[in-house]
């Protein structure tokens, strides 16, 4: 992000890195310092375990709650093309259909299930059902041209297969590389489709002298850069008057979800683009510097915890939190409806369907 920043790639990009330099170091030092004490606890009472564990899945089960995952999926998809309509893909084949982010009822719900389904899959002893499982997961999310979920998915699947797989480190690297590759694609496509590149360089104003390169890197560059430019900006201008709790709102579901507070400040600023802040921008606004110190502070306490109780123990749930660490220089996925319900389902296909018995220390898991 501060490489991207550095490049001023748009006219309103922040024009020093004095203020992205202490936020970036502030947000390192808090979240290394819930890191070790989580670290020094668990040593003290000794939580830390000496055994590797064995991992067996029940076919049947993962298959039932597969089966009934589809199932509400089918009923949310139909009710959608019945209420609103051909999903937005259809707009790119000159149907008639509504924008994407008015498209739909209940994707809170439907998004986590696709991407369980998805993530899954990669259990499935079945290669067809394998294939079958994520080719129709991945489509589904392509009619709905949601990026974000896209490559969440992608991200998922990469991390569980990291954890899971006995492939050689350097495998890991190829795969998770190719998959990289593969999500900038999706992206770059979908953002394509989703916004014309006249409107992308207007609506993100970028440079007249970047406007000639590939859309690939303008992507890229455009959403590395103006996360941490738009927090600058928004720690130059706002000051704290009283604490506040909007984090919270992504919490609930869309049509319960109140006013920003903060819509105003946000709005008045012309130097603040596409309303992308990075995880740190609300929990700045509602608690100030407080608000930074104690997000990164506890996602360094979760993050070694689950380091020390052994993320090969809870794979499914710790690839969804790994996740949200990956993306968070875009947005707040940690207190997201969506994540929740993603995590409450993930958590319970782990304690249904996986049980795991203590190997000894040295083998594998």
């Amino acid at each position: 992000m501060l490489g991207a920043l550095a490049l001023h790639i748009t006219e309103v990009s922040y024009p020093t890195m004095g203020i992205p330099l202490a936020l970036c170091a502030l947000s390192s030092i808090s979240f290394i310092f819930g890191y070790a004490l989580t670290a020094l606890a668990c040593k003290s009472v000794r939580c830390q375990s000496q055994q590797f564990p064995s991992i067996d899945l029940d076919v049947h089960r993962l298959r039932t709650c597969t089966s009934v995952m589809l199932l509400c999926v089918c009923i949310i998809v139909v009710a959608n093309i019945f209420i609103d309509g051909l999903p937005p893909l259809f707009g790119l084949f000159s149907f008639d259909t509504v924008t994407y982010d008015q498209y739909g009822r209940l994707k809170q719900v439907l998004f986590p299930l696709l991407i369980c389904v998805f993530v899954n899959a990669v259990f499935e002893p079945s290669i067809w059902r394998r294939v079958g499982l994520m080719v129709f997961s991945f489509a589904t999310l392509l009619l709905y041209v949601t990026r974000g979920n896209l490559t969440t998915a992608l991200c998922q699947v990469l991390i569980v297969l990291s954890l899971t797989s006995a492939m050689r480190k350097r495998a890991i690297y190829i795969l998770g590389s190719s998959f990289t590759l593969v999500a900038l694609g999706v992206a770059t496509v979908l953002g394509n489709a989703r916004t014309p590149l006249g409107v992308f360089l207007e609506y993100l104003q970028i440079k007249q002298s970047y406007r000639a390169y590939p859309t690939l890197f303008l992507w890229l560059t455009a959403y590395a850069s103006i996360p941490i430019s738009n927090m600058a900006w928004i720690v130059h201008n706002y000051q704290a008057v009283r604490p506040t709790w909007s984090f919270t709102y992504s919490l609930l579901p869309s049509f319960w979800m109140p006013d920003n507070p903060h819509k105003l400040l946000l709005e008045s600023c012309n130097c603040i683009i596409d309303g992308v802040h990075t995880y740190l921008s609300e929990y700045y606004l509602d608690l100030s510097y407080a608000g930074i110190v104690g997000i990164n502070l506890l996602i360094g306490i979760v993050s070694g915890y689950i380091v020390a109780r052994g993320v090969s123990r809870t794979f499914l749930v710790a690839a969804l939190f790994l996740t949200c660490i990956v993306f968070m220089y875009f947005s707040d996925m940690f207190t997201e409806l969506s994540t929740l319900i993603n995590w409450g389902l993930q958590f319970a296909v782990l304690k249904y369907c996986f049980s795991s018995t203590q190997s000894a220390l040295g083998q594998r898991g």
